[in-house]
């Protein structure tokens, strides 16, 4: 064999050798390709799936300080909303003396606080206003042993009457008393109606 037969024999066998390796590296290439792209799309998943989860935490996050937030705005409103209605009440009750039925309600407070007490000696302070209603009040119902005066010396209120016996046991009937002592009565079924719907 001449020299130019060897050469172009090695010639070939090196094209082929080439040819075999640069298959077996595109083969090689795949398989990284496709050992990436399986990796990536792991990848891509998991932090899809955080992300998703991240996503929705925020949400419920921010849909939950949402409802808080909502539930207090509805609550600060029926607490102002009580509060306009104890004013209104306080403002109403100021007027009550210009009622009709205002010598029947202070005769009922007088009654009232008379059996409250359990004396049969009391003594009555009112308004100056009401000194009249209190005098014409008291001498009807003054008979035998009970005894009932009108106090000369006028009381601040807008209404209503303080009992007192000769031992010093005292019912504050005025208005604004009566209205002290029902506000905490008067809260606790106010705020049971409008703040049952939260529960």
């Amino acid at each position: 064999m001449g020299i130019e037969a060897i050469i172009s024999r090695i010639e070939a066998d090196a094209t082929v050798a080439a040819d075999q390796n640069l298959a077996r590296a595109r083969v090689k290439v795949d398989e990284i390709l496709k050992e990436g792209e399986k990796k990536a799309l792991n990848e891509y998943q998991t932090i899809l799936i955080a992300g998703k989860k991240d996503i929705s935490q925020k949400h419920a996050e921010e849909l939950s300080r949402t409802m808080i937030e909502a539930r207090n705005r509805v609550r600060k409103q029926k607490e102002s909303l009580v509060s306009q209605c104890f004013e209104q009440a306080a403002q109403d009750l100021k007027s009550v003396r210009k009622s009709p039925a205002y010598l029947q309600i202070l005769r009922h407070l007088i009654e009232e606080g008379l059996r409250s007490i359990g004396s049969d000696t009391c003594i009555l302070s009112v308004c100056g206003e009401d000194y009249g209603f209190a005098k014409e009040i008291a001498s009807e119902i003054s008979m035998g042993d009970i005894q009932i005066s009108v106090s000369p010396d006028p009381v601040s209120t807008s209404g209503g009457v303080i009992i007192k016996s000769p031992g010093g046991i005292m019912v504050n009937n005025t208005v604004e008393a009566r209205l002290a002592r029902y506000h905490k009565d008067l809260l606790v079924e106010i705020a049971a109606i409008l703040f049952d719907q939260e529960h």
